[in-house]
């Protein structure tokens, strides 16, 4: 509003939450990224993007980083590569050999 430039809400929308995905990015809090991808996974097929498989990988990476507590919920965490079966078969070995 600094320049006097009265922007419709549903205009300003996206931007809001593409700084707040980033904020959370900047913070390593990948939860908001990944929920805007699971949203709009049908988009994102459509454009032929990674983008979702490619988070869920590195939240479930970031899980087994974390210690032999989390790696219990990094195995549960595991379900969520389901959907991208039998577009990233090559991606699914190299998460599950870093658990062994």
């Amino acid at each position: 509003m600094e320049s006097g430039i009265c922007i419709d809400l549903c205009q300003k929308k996206p931007f809001l939450e593409l700084n707040r995905i980033l904020e959370a990015l900047r913070l390593r809090d990948l939860r908001p990224a990944l929920e805007w991808t699971m949203s709009n996974r049908q988009r994102l097929l459509a454009l032929n993007s990674t983008l979702e498989f490619k988070l869920h990988r590195l939240y479930f990476i970031s899980l087994l980083t974390g210690g032999i507590v989390n790696q219990t919920e990094a195995l549960g965490y595991a379900k969520n590569f389901q959907p991208f079966a039998q577009q990233h078969q090559r991606g699914q070995p190299e998460c599950v050999w870093l658990i062994v």
